[in-house]
C-alpha cells in the first residue's frame, strides 16, 4: 500500500492556522454533479482527514478554453485559435483540493524560505508581486548588465506532462514524510488518476441545452449511474503523468514538482553568473553571452530528469543578445506579457490585441442588448457606466488599471503611449453604426 496508514502531519505547528484560516474557501456556484455547500460545512468536512481518505471523487467536467489569435502575413490577417484544456472539479471535490492546496502552499513556503529557490520560483505565490514587478526586475537586470543574453523558454504541455512518481516524491519531501499520509494519498490519486467527462457529451446525454440552462446539480444519483456511467463517456487518465489544468491544486503542485529542477538551475545560475527565473512553464535566463549553449543544454538535460514527458517547446525558445544595452541579435525580449528592446518597455502586442478584441465584443454586445430591449418596448438605453468600468481608466481592477501600474515603473513610458488614445477608441466603438 502506497499510503501511510497514520494521519500525522509533518508540520504540526501549522495546525492551529490550518483549522481556523478559511482564506482557501471560495463559494462555487457553477453547475456540476453535486451541489455547493456553505463555508462551515466545507471546513468541517475537509479538515477531518478520515473524510478525505474515504472520499469518492466525481469526474471533472472538461472543456477547452479558446483564444482567438491573429498572425500577420503577406496575405493579411491569419486567424487561428489556441485551445487550453480546462478541468472543473465538483463542488465538494473542489473544496478538498482548495484546502489541501492551502496546506501544501504553507509547506512549500516553509520548505523554500529562506533560499535561492524562493526568489526564482515566481508563479502562484502570495506577496511576491505581479507580472509587472517580475518583468520590470528582469528588464532592469538586462539594463544593469548591458552586455548579456536573454534566453526565454517555454515548457511544452506542462500540466499534462507532470510525472506522477516525481510529484509524489516531492509531495512527501515538502511534508517531511517518507510516505504520504492516507488523506494526502487520496488527494494525490484524485489529482493524478483523475476521471473526467467532456462537458458537451455530458450535456447531450442529459439533454441540457447550454451552461446557462444547466440545472444544479446536473443530475441525481440515479441519472448519474444510468446515463453518465452507462453511456461510457467517463474517461480516466491512465498515463503515469499529467494533472488536470484548472483544478485548485494544480498551481501549487506544479511548484512542488519543479523543486529539483529549480535547485539545479540555481546551481547553474551561480556557476555561470546568471539570472534564472521560472514562472510556471515560462523560463527566463539572463547571463553572459558565452554561456548560451551551456544554459540551453543543461536546462534541457535537467528537465529530462523530471520525467520523460516533460520538455522544451523549441518553437517558442528565443535568444536575444544585448550589446551596450541594445538588442544586437535575435528578437526583443518578451516576458510575462511585456517586451523590452534595451530601451523601451511595452505591453506585448498580442496582449494589447486581445484587450481591444474584448472591447469590441463587449461594446457591441451591450449595444445589441440595448437595441433588443428597445424593440421589445424597453427604454433601449445603452448603459455606458458598465462599459467604462470594464474597459477604461474609470474602472478598478481591469486591464487599464493594470496597465497604469505598469507605466508607473521607470522606463515604461512606452506603455502609456500604447494606451493614450483608449478613450477615443472606445467612444468610436460606442458610436459606430451596428450592422
Amino acid at each position: 500500500m502506497d499510503a501511510n496508514p497514520g494521519l500525522g502531519r509533518a508540520l504540526p505547528d501549522l495546525l492551529p492556522i490550518q483549522m481556523t484560516d478559511a482564506s482557501w474557501f471560495k463559494r462555487r456556484r457553477y453547475a456540476h454533479f453535486d451541489l455547493s455547500i456553505c463555508e462551515a460545512d466545507a471546513i468541517k468536512y475537509v479538515s477531518e482527514p478520515t473524510n478525505i481518505t474515504r472520499h469518492s471523487f466525481f469526474p471533472f467536467l472538461a472543456y477547452d478554453l479558446k483564444f482567438r489569435r491573429y498572425k500577420s502575413s503577406e496575405k493579411g490577417a491569419d486567424v487561428s485559435t489556441k485551445r487550453r484544456p480546462i478541468r472543473v472539479a465538483a463542488h465538494r471535490d473542489g473544496y478538498i483540493f482548495a484546502y489541501y492546496a492551502h496546506l501544501l502552499s504553507q509547506a512549500y513556503e516553509g520548505f523554500v524560505n529562506p533560499g535561492a529557490i524562493s526568489r526564482c520560483s515566481l508563479a502562484y505565490r502570495k506577496n511576491l508581486g505581479s507580472n509587472i514587478e517580475f518583468s520590470n526586475a528582469a528588464f532592469t537586470e538586462i539594463e544593469t548588465r548591458k552586455n548579456c543574453i536573454a534566453i526565454a523558454m517555454d515548457l511544452k504541455d506542462f500540466f499534462d506532462s507532470i510525472d506522477h512518481q516525481v510529484l509524489k516524491s516531492q509531495w512527501c519531501h515538502v511534508l517531511g514524510e517518507k510516505r504520504l499520509p492516507s488523506d494526502h494519498y487520496a488527494v494525490f490519486r484524485g489529482m493524478t488518476r483523475y476521471a473526467y467527462v467532456n462537458r458537451e457529451e455530458c450535456f447531450e446525454a442529459l439533454k441540457i441545452e447550454n451552461v446557462k440552462s444547466a440545472p444544479h446539480p446536473l443530475c441525481d444519483a440515479k441519472q448519474f449511474r444510468d446515463v453518465i456511467r452507462s453511456k461510457k463517456i467517463i474517461r480516466v487518465n491512465l498515463n503515469q503523468y499529467g494533472i488536470p489544468q484548472g483544478a485548485p491544486m494544480s498551481a501549487v503542485l506544479s511548484n512542488i514538482y519543479m523543486i529539483p529542477f529549480d535547485q539545479k538551475m540555481v546551481e547553474l545560475e551561480q556557476e555561470v553568473g546568471g539570472y534564472y527565473r521560472r514562472y510556471c512553464d515560462d523560463i527566463l535566463w539572463i547571463a553572459p553571452a558565452e554561456h548560451a549553449d551551456t544554459i540551453q543544454n543543461r536546462t534541457i538535460s535537467t528537465l529530462s530528469d523530471q520525467g520523460s514527458a516533460l520538455g522544451i517547446n523549441h518553437a517558442k525558445t528565443t535568444v536575444s543578445r544585448f550589446v551596450d544595452g541594445k538588442v544586437s541579435e535575435g528578437p526583443i525580449v518578451q516576458y510575462l506579457g511585456f517586451t523590452f528592446d534595451g530601451k523601451n518597455r511595452r505591453i506585448r502586442s498580442q496582449t494589447l490585441s486581445k484587450f481591444w478584441r474584448k472591447v469590441v465584443f463587449g461594446v457591441r454586445a451591450a449595444r445589441r442588448r440595448a437595441r433588443s430591449a428597445s424593440s421589445e418596448g424597453g427604454d433601449g438605453k445603452l448603459y455606458k457606466r458598465k462599459i467604462y468600468r470594464r474597459f477604461t481608466h474609470l474602472g478598478r481592477r481591469n486591464f487599464l488599471s493594470y496597465a497604469r501600474r505598469a507605466w508607473s515603473k521607470p522606463g515604461a513610458g512606452g506603455v502609456r503611449k500604447q494606451l493614450r488614445r483608449h478613450w477615443e477608441r472606445i467612444q468610436k466603438e460606442i458610436n459606430e453604426p451596428l450592422k
